[in-house]
């Protein structure tokens, strides 16, 4: 009884330890005026990650008014700089229409509200504080129609086959 009382409590703690950890490590929103998002105009983020052992996915959401915004896509570049000087940086496209010209993602108030995740199990070197920058890439200097984007990055969830 006593041995089975010990495993129990094992578990349990095992249990609470898990699900204290906090699966998402920044949801934040940077909205733009006039619903212009301009060249050289990086939307920074801090983020602080505790643990490196951990792989996270990395979505970036948009909010796009349609009747402004006519292009198929919106080019980004990220650039993630640790607080010791090391820098990785890509480029990212969401594709807000198909193939067939139609827009993808969800409309709500008129708006269209498209997510994607653009680094799956993406692996952070080191821990501590970091700066998530994001600029777009379009060859326009005004992007008009952009009313927000969006960056969220949780812990993944590995699935094995």
């Amino acid at each position: 009884m006593k041995k089975t009382l010990i495993i129990l409590l094992g578990c349990l703690s095992m249990l609470v330890i898990t699900s204290c950890k906090q699966k998402v490590v920044v949801n934040d929103t940077r909205t733009f005026a006039d619903k212009n998002w301009v060249r050289f105009t990086q939307e920074t983020f801090d983020v602080n990650i505790a643990d490196v052992d951990e792989c996270y996915d990395i979505y970036l959401s948009a909010v796009i008014d349609t009747a402004l915004y006519r292009q198929a896509g919106l080019p980004i570049i990220v650039s993630i700089t640790h607080n010791d000087g090391e820098t990785r940086q890509f480029r990212t496209d969401l594709a807000l229409k198909n193939a067939q010209g139609q827009w993808q993602g969800e409309f709500k108030d008129g708006l269209l509200n498209y997510t994607k995740c653009i680094r799956p199990y993406f692996f952070f070197n080191s821990n501590g504080k970091y700066t998530i920058a994001l600029s777009q890439c379009s060859h326009r200097y005004d992007l008009y129609g952009v009313v927000s984007v969006t960056l969220h990055i949780e812990r993944a969830e590995i699935k094995m086959k």
